[in-house]
C-alpha cells in the first residue's frame, strides 16, 4: 500500500468535499450568505407595519424580530421562507426590526429598520 503525505491527503479530501458540496441540490447549499436587501416598508398605520425584501439565496429563510422602545420589549424571533413578512395589532410606538438570512446552517449579519413610529 502506497502511504500518501498529509498535503496530498489534504488536497485530496478538499476536492471530495468540494465535489459533494456540487451535487447537492441547489436549495439546499449556500455559497454566501448575503443580508437581505432592498427592504421596503409599506407606511405604519394602524397598528400594522408590512415589509419586503430581495435576496438572491435559492432555499433561504429569514428571520425577523423587533425591539419597541417605552416598554423595552423584544419580540420572539419568526422565520418564513418569503420575501415579505407582516405584524399586525402593533401597539402604538417606536420599534427597530431586525432581519437576517437562514441558510445552510448559517446566519447573515442583521439588517436594521430602526425609529419606524407604529400609531
Amino acid at each position: 500500500m502506497r502511504k500518501i503525505s498529509s498535503k496530498a491527503g489534504s488536497v485530496l479530501v478538499a476536492i471530495a468535499l468540494f465535489a459533494a458540496v456540487l451535487t447537492q441540490p441547489s436549495h439546499y447549499t449556500c455559497l454566501y450568505l448575503p443580508s437581505p436587501y432592498d427592504l421596503g416598508l409599506a407606511m405604519p398605520s394602524s397598528n400594522h407595519a408590512s415589509f419586503s425584501w430581495d435576496s438572491n439565496e435559492q432555499g433561504a429563510s429569514y428571520k425577523v424580530w423587533y425591539y419597541r422602545e417605552g416598554d423595552n420589549y423584544t419580540s420572539t424571533e419568526r422565520t418564513t421562507s418569503n420575501l415579505y413578512i407582516d405584524y399586525t395589532n402593533l401597539p402604538a410606538g417606536t420599534y427597530t426590526f431586525y432581519f437576517v438570512t437562514i441558510c445552510g446552517g448559517g446566519t447573515s449579519q442583521s439588517i436594521v429598520y430602526d425609529d419606524i413610529i407604529v400609531t
